[in-house]
């Protein structure tokens, strides 16, 4: 397999030195995550990982979260703009590579993608923005008993598994039982093989930190229960508003919503609620949620929208929504105060209809009032 990848590698760039584009074509290998153990089906039985130690520096193997089980290869070449043997230590998941690949070519990234665009760690250029870098997964197994591990790793029941990066330290908790579940922290950069917990270290993010981070990244799946799935999504604290919401107008053409983060507005302005004008456009602010509980959205437009919570999305009305149909967020607990909302939507020229309405813990839906709307 790996003779048969350099050989169809180096066939491609051949091709692409034979159409002379070679010095301005991005080539991205990478590969999927951890190496296996599972019993393969060419009746060889089962793969042994420490046969080899291709595990590398690190512990755990697939259907871990340990460095060895999420960590992966990218080899980028593109003569043109990369020095040749430079490395970039920036942290990043599989969703950035659309960002990516959008921003290369001009078009912005959808927005309903977690990702962002890597091209400054690319060309080290600019300041490469911050990303969402979280995983959670079950499995009835345990971390394989290799004399490579670390002693208190091996044989541990995965069970439920989640982890998320803060800055340059990684959340990691394993066999999870409830919310209150205690996260390990590393500092992976410093400590690939994880052996140093730092949890509870000045400097270091809280369990506090980590356990906002992870509820505010993710949505409930019914289909996929998690023992963290009723703990409330905190809000935000300390922070002075006044109500109303910030819109900002973005001139061009789109084929689908996209991303506006680090777009120049051609017009910004202070709203008391969802108005919108012809084109692309985005709503930044807070929605103050009155109790703790659980809540239901829905938002009803003429053109597309979607809208996120904290940094998860809420709602995707965009390429499969029905124009005037209503599009629904499902289950969502919420604490009471204030959460970050941003909605981005894009509004035909002759209709400009958006609302959003919501359902109160003990209440039927109905329209959210513009009293629930603030800004910093």
């Amino acid at each position: 397999m790996v003779r048969r990848l350099d050989d169809a590698l180096a066939d491609l760039i051949q091709l692409l030195k034979d159409l002379k584009i070679d010095d301005r074509t991005l080539v991205v290998l990478t590969s999927d995550n951890g190496t296996l153990r599972e019993a393969g089906r060419d009746n060889v039985g089962f793969y042994h990982p420490d046969y080899l130690d291709t595990f590398g520096r690190y512990d755990g193997i697939k259907l871990d979260l340990w460095e060895g089980g999420v960590r992966m290869p990218t080899i980028v070449r593109w003569p043109s703009m990369i020095k040749a043997g430079s490395e970039s230590t920036a942290a990043s998941q599989f969703h950035d590579w659309m960002a990516t690949f959008c921003d290369l070519s001009g078009v912005p990234a959808p927005a309903v993608s977690d990702g962002v665009s890597m091209v400054p760690s690319l060309t080290s250029q600019g300041e490469q923005p911050l990303g969402i870098v979280y995983s959670e997964f079950i499995s009835p197994g345990k971390t394989p008993n290799f004399g490579e591990f670390e002693a208190a790793r091996r044989g541990r029941p995965r069970g439920q598994m989640q982890s998320v990066l803060i800055g340059e330290y990684k959340g990691i908790r394993d066999n999870i039982k409830n919310h209150q579940s205690v996260f390990e922290v590393y500092h992976t950069l410093k400590d690939p093989k994880e052996t140093t917990n730092l949890a509870g270290k000045p400097g270091v993010p809280t369990q506090r930190q980590f356990q906002h981070a992870v509820l505010r990244s993710r949505r409930i799946d019914p289909l996929a229960k998690r023992p963290y799935d009723n703990a409330l999504i905190p809000a935000v604290t300390g922070i002075a508003t006044r109500p109303g919401l910030i819109r900002k107008e973005y001139p061009g053409q789109f084929d689908w919503v996209p991303q506006l983060g680090d777009r120049t507005p051609s017009s910004q302005k202070l709203v008391s609620g969802l108005k919108a004008t012809p084109g692309a456009q985005q709503f930044i602010g807070y929605l103050r949620i009155p109790k703790d509980g659980v809540y239901h959205f829905a938002l009803t437009t003429n053109g597309k929208a979607v809208v996120r919570l904290h940094d998860a999305l809420l709602i995707d009305a965009d390429s499969q929504y029905v124009a005037g149909s209503k599009a629904l967020s499902g289950k969502i607990m919420l604490q009471a105060g204030l959460h970050p909302l941003r909605i981005n939507c894009l509004a035909p020229d002759n209709a400009t209809g958006l609302s959003l309405e919501w359902q109160v813990p003990g209440e039927e839906m109905k329209p959210m009032p513009n009293t629930q709307f603030f800004i910093q």
